[in-house]
C-alpha cells in the first residue's frame, strides 16, 4: 500500500479533484449537445432538497484578459482524458493577476461555493450572450454532482460576486427556473464575510481507482476503518494485491493498531485542539479566521503565494533590488505581534537547563510566556524537534557523543527545501541552547539553485533578529550568538565534506522518493547519528522497509514527538491521523562483515537488535584447574596443539604395552 498524505502538495491534490470533476462535466456536455435536455434537467434540479448546511450558494467570478495565447482548457482535457495539469499551470487559470500586467488564457472563471467555502463546481464563461446558459448548465451540474461530494441538493438563494454577471442574471430567468432566488445586492467583496476563504478540506478518494466522492460512494474498510474504497471490487483488488507486503491483507491489522493512537496524537494542550485535530479539519478556514495570511503563515496556505525572502541574503546587493515590502525588519510570525516580539526581539536571561530540558508544548509555552490560544507551535515544530533530539534522544541513544557538552554543533537537514523556506524559525535554537554555536546545512534537490553552496547568518542586531549575508555580519551592537546556515541544491549522496555531528530529516518519506536509495547508503558509510520524523506510524513502517532494502540496516522503534505540529493533515484516500513531525526514529546501521566483535559492544546503535547476539565468552582456566592442557586454554575448545597430540599418542602406546 502507498499513501501520499503529508507529502503531496495540497494544491496538487485540490487540482486533481477539480479537473476530474471538470473533465466529467465536459464529457457530459459534449455527449448531450448544446442546451439539449437543459429544460428537463432544470425541472429535476428544482425538485431537489434544499442544502440544509448552506442554503445560500455563491457564484464567484474572476475576470481576465482575452488576449492570452494558451490552449483553451476544455480543449486540452478533451484531447487527453488522462491529462492532469500541474499546480503551477493551474495558477495561470485562477490567478487574479498582478500589477506587472500578466495576461489570462481565459476571459472569465466562474466557480460556485457554499457559504463555508466548499467548492461545488466551476466553468469558464464567455462574456457574450450565452452566459446565462453557461451558468444554468454549471448550476445544474453543481446540484446533481457537487464537487465536494454528498447527496444532490440545491440552494435556496444565490449570491453573485460580479456586478455585470449579477445584472445578467437579474434580467434573465435561469435561476427562477431552478427554484433559486437571486440575492440582492451584488457582493462587494470576495465573499459574504471578511474571513471567507475556499475550503481546503481534503476531497476523499478511493485508494485503488482514485475515484472521488462526487464519482462514487466511498466507504471505509470495515475492519481497520482506515482506508476508503468505492466498491467491493476495489476492496478485493487491494486485499490480494501482489507482492504480499503491499496488499491490504498484510496491512489491515497494522492499520487497525495505528488508528487506536488517534487520541494520543490529539492530546495537545491548546485551546483550539479540538478543531485542529478533527478528521474534518479545514486548515484554510482556520488560517483565515485568525487572519494568518502573511509572513510564514502564507507558506502554510495553498491559496496564498508567499514571496521567498529566504533568498535575499544570497542575492548580490549590487545587482539585485530588494522589494519594498521586504525592506527593514520583518516579523515572520505576523500578524501574531506578541509572539513575533518575544521570538524575534527578546532573549530570556537563562535558557532551560539541559539536565531538565523542556519536553512538551506546555513547558515551552510557559517558559516563553505564550498563551495556549496561540497557534505559533505550527511554525516552531521543526526547531523544537531538533532541540528535543539534542537534549532528550541523542544523549540516550548515543551517549558516547557527549552531545550536551558540545560548544558547537554541525547539523545536516536532508531534503530540507520546506525548512529552508522558514530559516528565521531556527533562531530559536540559539535561545534554547545559548551555549551552542549552530551551523545548519540544508541539503536537497528541492532547494533553490540560487542557494547552492551559499551561506547566510542569523544574528540579533539592534534588538531584532535578521538574516544576512556573512560578508555583512557586523560586530557592532550584535549579539554574540549567531546561527550559520548553508544551502546545497543537490541530493545528499552528492554532498562532499566533513561529517556532521547530527543528521536530521523532517517528514522524510523514504518510500516515496528514489533519492533515498542512494542517500541512505551514504549515511551508512558516514555512520553519523541520524534522526528522522514521519507523519504517521504507517510511514515509519515503510521507512523501516526502505532502510533494510537500501543498506541492510534498520531503524529504531518510532516514538511520538511531543513537539509535533498541532495541525492535522487530512488524508485523501485514508482516515488515518497524520501530523507533521508526528513520530521520531533513528537509523541503526549494519556493521561491516570484517568489523571486530568488540565494536558491537562499544557502538550498539550500529547493529540491528533483531539480529544481534552477545558473543560467547570463554571461561579462562589455570594450569591447576586444567591439568590436561597449558594455562589459558579452554577445555571445550575442541582444538589441541601439535605437542598435545604427540603426547596423547605416546600415552596410548604405553597403555597398550
Amino acid at each position: 500500500m502507498e499513501f501520499v498524505t503529508g507529502y503531496r502538495d495540497a494544491l496538487v491534490d485540490f487540482t486533481d479533484a477539480m479537473f476530474r470533476w471538470y473533465r466529467a462535466y465536459l464529457v457530459e456536455a459534449a455527449g448531450r449537445g448544446a442546451a439539449v435536455g437543459l429544460a428537463g434537467r432544470e425541472d429535476r434540479c428544482a425538485g431537489l432538497p434544499v442544502d440544509a448546511a448552506s442554503p445560500r450558494w455563491i457564484l464567484h467570478v474572476l475576470s481576465g484578459s482575452v488576449s492570452g495565447h494558451a490552449q483553451p482548457l476544455d480543449e486540452r482535457l478533451l484531447q487527453d482524458s488522462e491529462a492532469l495539469l500541474s499546480a503551477q499551470e493551474l495558477r495561470s487559470y485562477v490567478s487574479t493577476g498582478n500589477k506587472h500586467g500578466a495576461q489570462y488564457p481565459q476571459p472569465r472563471l466562474l466557480f460556485v461555493t457554499d457559504e463555508r467555502g466548499a467548492l461545488l463546481g466551476f466553468d469558464f464563461g464567455e462574456p457574450a450572450g450565452a452566459l446565462q446558459e453557461i451558468i444554468a448548465g454549471l448550476l445544474c451540474r453543481c446540484m446533481e454532482t457537487p464537487l465536494n461530494g454528498g447527496e444532490p441538493r440545491r440552494p435556496e438563494s444565490m449570491a453573485v460576486g460580479d456586478a455585470q454577471v449579477h445584472r445578467v442574471l437579474q434580467e434573465g430567468s435561469c435561476l427562477s427556473r431552478l427554484g433559486v432566488v437571486l440575492s440582492a445586492p451584488c457582493l462587494r467583496g470576495w465573499g459574504p464575510t471578511e474571513d471567507f476563504t475556499l475550503s481546503s478540506a481534503r476531497l476523499r478518494a478511493c485508494h485503488v481507482c482514485k475515484k472521488r466522492g462526487f464519482e462514487a460512494t466511498l466507504t471505509l474498510c470495515v475492519k481497520c476503518r482506515a482506508v476508503f474504497y468505492c466498491s467491493e471490487k476495489c476492496r478485493k483488488i487491494d486485499w490480494i494485491k501482489t507482492p504480499d507486503d503491499v496488499s491490504h491483507q498484510n496491512w489491515c491489522s497494522k492499520l487497525q493498531g495505528y488508528m487506536t493512537h488517534e487520541k494520543l496524537l490529539a492530546n495537545l494542550p491548546f485551546t483550539f485542539t479540538q478543531e485542529v485535530t478533527s478528521d474534518t479539519f479545514d486548515q484554510e478556514r482556520f488560517l483565515s479566521s485568525r487572519a494568518l495570511n502573511c509572513g510564514y503563515w502564507a507558506k502554510q496556505s495553498m491559496l496564498v503565494q508567499a514571496f521567498n525572502y529566504e533568498l535575499l541574503p544570497f542575492w548580490d546587493p549590487s545587482t539585485e533590488c530588494t522589494p519594498v515590502c521586504l525592506r527593514g525588519w520583518m516579523n515572520p510570525y505576523h500578524p501574531l505581534k506578541k509572539e513575533g516580539r518575544i521570538l524575534m526581539q527578546t532573549v530570556p536571561v537563562t535558557g532551560p537547563s539541559v539536565k531538565t530540558p523542556l519536553t512538551s508544548w506546555s513547558d515551552y509555552y510557559a517558559w516563553r510566556g505564550f498563551d495556549l490560544d496561540s497557534p505559533v507551535a505550527a511554525l516552531l515544530s521543526c526547531p523544537l524537534t531538533i532541540y528535543y533530539i539534542i537534549t532528550s534522544l541523542a544523549p540516550r541513544h548515543f551517549p558516547e557523543l557527549n552531545i550536551l557538552t558540545k560548544q558547537s554543533l554541525k547539523i545536516h537537514i536532508i531534503e530540507g527545501a520546506k525548512e529552508f523556506d522558514m530559516l528565521l524559525v531556527f533562531w530559536e535554537l540559539s535561545v534554547l541552547l545559548p551555549h551552542v554555536a549552530f551551523e545548519i546545512h540544508f541539503v536537497g534537490e528541492g532547494l533553490p539553485k540560487e542557494a547552492d553552496e551559499q551561506q547566510a547568518v542569523l544574528q540579533r542586531k539592534d534588538g531584532h533578529v535578521t538574516l544576512v549575508h556573512p560578508n555583512f555580519v557586523s560586530e557592532e551592537k550584535t549579539d554574540k550568538r549567531i546561527v550559520r546556515v548553508k544551502g546545497y541544491s543537490r541530493p545528499y549522496h552528492m554532498l562532499q565534506g566533513p561529517k556532521p555531528d547530527l543528521v536530521i530529516g523532517f517528514n522524510c518519506g523514504f518510500g516515496l522518493s528514489d533519492t533515498w536509495i542512494s542517500s541512505l547508503p551514504r549515511l551508512q558509510s558516514l555512520r553519523v547519528p541520524a534522526y528522522f520524523s514521519e507523519c504517521s506510524e504507517y510511514s515509519c513502517a515503510v521507512s523501516q522497509q526502505s532502510m533494510s532494502t537500501a543498506t541492510g540496516g534498520s531503524v529504531s522503534e518510532a516514538g511520538v514527538n511531543p513537539f509535533r505540529s498541532p495541525l492535522r493533515v487530512a488524508g485523501g484516500d485514508n482516515n488515518m491521523p497524520w501530523y507533521s513531525n508526528a513520530f521520531l526514529f533513528h537509523l541503526i546501521y549494519k556493521v561491516a562483515q570484517n568489523s571486530k566483535r568488540e565494536q558491537n559492544l562499544q557502538h550498539p546503535h550500529l547493529v540491528n537488535p533483531r539480529h544481534y547476539t552477545q558473543p560467547q565468552h570463554s571461561n579462562r582456566t589455570t594450569a591447576a584447574s586444567n591439568p590436561s592442557g597449558p594455562a589459558g586454554t579452554t577445555p571445550d575448545s575442541g582444538k589441541r596443539t601439535r605437542k598435545e597430540k604427540k603426547q596423547a599418542r605416546n600415552a596410548g602406546r604405553r597403555r597398550k604395552q
